[in-house]
């Protein structure tokens, strides 16, 4: 297990990568994997400052302000020009710009696959957000119909409504 130290703040920020290159000399009959002198991998240390899908800034999580603006930002292809704001901010907002939503979402595209498979649409995981959000987080009233993209690895509402309470909690 290698710990990493890191000091909270809460900045807006993307999820950042390192290369993490372990080496040194083994006991006999000892080798990495592979049989190399070395071993690497890449670490990753997510942005966990604030609700992921407190997408305006309220430090509340609501379908039809957070959960709309993240579908209105989906469906314009993260393109702040194209999204429109308009009746969808909460009160107290504190992100009250296209520029300033996209760039939010932007730094946690990667957690936004709510199906996982691999890909951000509008269509799928958006739409999962919101259906979820409208029906309070509550498996047995979330209707995936039509909504799972092709790959999908949580296939089921219980899945889907964890993930999605996982978002809204961070």
């Amino acid at each position: 297990t290698i710990s990493v130290s890191t000091t909270e703040d809460d900045r807006e920020e993307d999820d950042e990568t390192f290369p993490l290159i372990v080496s040194g000399t083994l006991p006999a009959g000892v080798a990495f994997a592979g049989g190399g002198a070395n071993v690497g991998a890449i670490g990753t240390i997510l942005d966990d400052d604030g609700l992921a899908l407190d997408v305006d800034g309220n430090d509340e999580v609501e379908a039809l302000t957070d959960g709309l603006l993240l579908l209105r930002v989906l469906l314009r292809n993260f393109e702040p020009a194209q999204v429109s704001l308009t009746n969808a901010l909460g009160m107290e907002a504190t992100r009250t710009t296209a520029t300033a939503i996209v760039e939010y979402l932007q730094g946690r595209r990667s957690r936004l696959d709510v199906d996982g498979n691999d890909e951000v649409e509008a269509l799928t995981d958006g739409l999962l957000v919101l259906r979820v959000l409208l029906r309070n987080l509550d498996p047995t009233q979330v209707s995936l119909t039509n909504a799972l993209g092709t790959g999908a690895t949580r296939t089921t509402a219980t899945d889907i409504v964890d993930y999605v309470r996982a978002l809204s909690s961070e």
